[in-house]
């Protein structure tokens, strides 16, 4: 296996004589940045040897330029004319931070799209080489399936990421002019190559609208729900996450029966509380003391796999002072007992019933005068067979029903 050089890829740029233009998208706020091609002169110093300079390759969207920060803790300002970054290494990868959405964009000759990319320690954001796209998605991590057996994590500077020992990623598929962090199983120095073109099918993911995605950064927390005692998840319902001051800080959809979530707070260490969108309700999660992999505090460019269970005591249910409303039972199925929450827009007397699936009532849960607002009721299925009911709410002139599914 060949190592990368700058000379030997230089050497193949210009015998190939391969000449194109590369443009990145770039986001408001920050973006991992990297190079698959040998640029042209006019981005490089006259006594240059090693690479292109930041600050040319740069000037067309210096406006909107806020920094650049390379892996190794230097960085360029242009507000402030400060640079320290001497030259951009096509070998590596870089943090690039704007003001707001542009393009970039380079002339240059392609680099060999398995070309070797030296890893020489366990956490490393991987420069993309293929001009083709490469699909992240599970099971297979076709993107970095070479090596995928050293792989813990990897993710992109949206926040999505994948986790191959849990079988989950929520990753687009890897696109040239990008960067991808990537920590590894480590033991010694070896060089990654990126496999070969395949045909795939795109994945099509619904995407939840309650919670708005936040802006993720290059150094946030990758956190998987791999469980949720209590609720079945549906395709897209949405987890968010919210620090000490009630401030969301984290989104994400439910894929496969798990969430995987983005989260970035201020100090490492700082706690953190989930709540669950069904569609109907947002319900607080209590994270099980027991969690499978990592930390429940956050910790930058970490993963953590956990379990988490409802609060059932608080059940938050938006805009239930103007709804009358049955709401979903949790747990549903269930096996012995389930919590049902209904909201009323205005004091009236309610019956809570439940019946059958041949109509005939089965027991009474609740009957007499409430308020307006929010109630909860706990069914108990003593010797109810197992099989479809029905739990209708009547009150005020109305009615609703809801279905339950008990199983034995």
């Amino acid at each position: 296996m060949r190592t990368l050089s700058l000379i030997c890829l230089m050497l193949f740029a210009f015998s190939a004589n391969v000449h194109s233009q590369l443009t990145v998208s770039l986001a408001e706020g920050e973006n991992y940045v990297s190079i698959n091609r040998i640029l042209v002169d006019d981005y490089w110093l006259e006594d240059e040897e090693r690479g292109p300079d930041v600050i040319l390759m740069f000037d067309q969207i210096v406006d909107d330029l806020f920094q650049i920060r390379d892996q190794h803790g230097d960085f360029y300002y242009p507000e402030y004319d400060f640079n320290r970054i001497s030259h951009w290494d096509i070998t590596e990868c870089y943090i690039v931070i704007v003001t707001d959405d542009v393009e970039v964009s380079w002339d240059g000759e392609l680099i060999p799209s398995d070309s070797d990319i030296p890893v020489n320690s366990e956490e490393i954001v991987l420069p993309y080489y293929p001009e083709y796209e490469l699909e992240a998605t599970a099971p297979d991590f076709y993107v970095l399936s070479p090596v995928i057996d050293r792989v813990v994590f990897a993710k992109d500077h949206t926040g999505n990421f994948m986790a191959p020992e849990f079988e989950f990623s929520n990753m687009d598929p890897w696109v040239s002019g990008h960067g991808y962090f990537v920590k590894f199983e480590f033991e010694d120095d070896f060089a990654f190559n990126y496999p070969e073109e395949r045909e795939f099918e795109p994945v099509e993911r619904v995407y939840g609208t309650h919670w708005e995605h936040t802006g993720a950064t290059c150094y946030n927390m990758s956190v998987l729900i791999a469980e949720i005692d209590g609720i079945e998840p549906g395709e897209g319902d949405q987890i968010a996450a919210f620090d000490r001051n009630d401030q969301l800080v984290g989104v994400g959809e439910v894929w496969d029966s798990m969430c995987g979530i983005s989260i970035t707070l201020p100090q490492m260490g700082d706690e953190y509380q989930l709540r669950y969108w069904s569609g109907e309700h947002e319900i607080e999660l209590e994270i099980e003391s027991e969690y499978r992999h990592g930390s429940d505090c956050y910790e930058e460019n970490s993963l953590a796999i956990l379990s988490a269970s409802v609060d059932y005591n608080s059940i938050k249910i938006s805009n239930f002072a103007n709804d009358f409303n049955i709401f979903q039972a949790y747990p549903n199925p269930f096996n012995s007992t389930t919590t049902i929450s209904f909201g009323l827009d205005k004091s009236a007397p309610a019956r809570l019933t439940l019946y059958d699936l041949s109509g005939r009532e089965a027991m009474t849960l609740f009957e007499g005068y409430k308020q307006a607002g929010c109630h909860t009721a706990t069914l108990t299925a003593g010797d109810l067979g197992s099989g479809l009911y029905f739990v209708r709410l009547d009150a005020g002139g109305f009615s609703q029903s809801r279905k339950v599914i008990l199983v034995r």
